[in-house]
């Protein structure tokens, strides 16, 4: 595997640098589609990392943090 392609690459990082995609974030934190992209808009939940012309996935230790903050 090139160098580039293990950055890019999910499936590489260890649990507090990985990404999740938008499915996997839902499971977390079980609300709709239509809310998490509000939130994202309202500055509520972290926007996605582009990661390719049409991937987009959201950084697992900002989900986390976020789900810190939403127990608390």
């Amino acid at each position: 595997m090139s160098r580039v392609s293990s950055i890019n690459n999910p499936a590489t990082h260890n649990s507090s640098q990985g990404y999740y995609r938008i499915d996997h974030v839902l499971e977390i934190i079980p609300i709709g589609k239509t809310r998490w992209y509000a939130g994202i808009k309202s500055g509520e939940f972290p926007a996605p990392v582009k990661l390719g012309n049409r991937v987009s996935m959201w950084r697992k230790s900002e989900i986390h943090a976020l789900v810190e903050r939403l127990g608390a």
